[in-house]
């Protein structure tokens, strides 16, 4: 897991080859907006789903197989726990491929509050349960996908 501003979301662009891209995707959302949706900015290699959520009782840690989320908050604070896949073991949904998500029962292990103009980076191996804290968050989650 990364939790970053923005502007510093450029040296992880060395990891991935839609870092980039994801990048100034998210620079322009911060300078113009985006209406609520789902957008494909690269195909189904980067797609962007902006939205508008509460507190999400009941729900489940959830990690990804196939894409990074990179979360990035426009409104609002996003409490997100996390917890290593590695060390989670009550699987409360099996893998779905569809949907490229698996969900634990387990109980995350560490918690952040990620501010306005921040992102929170994913990775396949980082279960995160979002929107945790109270009031409304709109951000943006992109969805890159691992193999370019």
């Amino acid at each position: 897991m990364i939790v970053e501003p923005l502007n510093q979301l450029t040296r992880y662009v060395p990891l991935h080859p839609l870092f980039q891209k994801a990048y100034e995707f998210l620079c322009l959302v911060e300078r113009q907006g985006m209406p609520e949706g789902r957008f494909l900015i690269d195909e189904e290699r980067l797609i962007a789903i902006v939205s508008t959520g509460d507190r999400e009782i009941g729900a489940h840690l959830e990690a990804h197989k196939r894409y990074i989320d990179i979360q990035y908050i426009i409104s609002g604070v996003d409490r997100i726990g996390w917890r290593s896949v590695a060390t989670c073991q009550d699987v409360a949904s099996p893998y779905s491929a569809e949907q490229d998500k698996i969900f634990y029962a387990d109980t995350p292990v560490t918690w952040v509050d990620v501010q306005p103009g921040c992102c929170a980076v994913f990775f396949p191996n980082d279960a995160h349960i979002p929107l945790c804290g109270e009031g409304t968050v709109k951000k943006v989650i992109l969805k890159l996908i691992l193999d370019t």
